[in-house]
């Protein structure tokens, strides 16, 4: 039995919708990691407190977005304006991912690094937490050949 006219029109716009909602989200996905990369460069730079900074990082973006595309706006088209700012701004974002960058372990490598945790922890689940020590931890890292130079180190 085919479906009435008017279930179909009601079908249609809910799938109408449904796909105008999806290109929304996406559209404000992609300006968040836009402004997450504009303003992690300037935060990094600027602010010498680490919890902040990823917090902070899509407001200064906005505010860096915002000032250059007021600014370039008397010279060239809006949409050239965004894009020069973003161009501008890329290489500033990129060196900062480039300073934040992780380590790279083998599976050998991973595997002995939490061999013992993993037996201690198995078999003593009330086992009173190790403390954290970054310097022997780092130390440990690079014992196991593992480059982390990405750290600084």
């Amino acid at each position: 039995m085919p479906l009435p006219p008017q279930a179909l029109v009601c079908l249609t716009d809910l799938l109408n919708s449904i796909l105008m909602l999806l290109a929304a989200v996406a559209f404000a996905g992609g300006s968040v990691l836009v402004l997450i990369g504009v303003g992690l460069a300037i935060t990094e730079w600027a602010l010498p407190v680490e919890g902040l900074k990823i917090l902070l990082a899509p407001a200064v973006g906005l505010a860096v977005l915002d000032l250059g595309f007021q600014w370039a706006t008397f010279f060239v088209p809006a949409y050239v304006a965004l894009l020069i700012v973003v161009v501008i701004s890329f290489p500033a974002a990129a060196w900062t991912l480039w300073r934040r960058r992780g380590v790279l372990f083998t599976m050998d490598q991973a595997r002995k690094f939490i061999t013992g945790t993993g037996k201690a922890r198995m078999w003593q689940y009330d086992r009173v937490p190790d403390y954290m020590r970054p310097q022997r931890i780092i130390d440990g890292i690079r014992a196991l050949g593992v480059d982390v130079s990405g750290w600084g180190e």
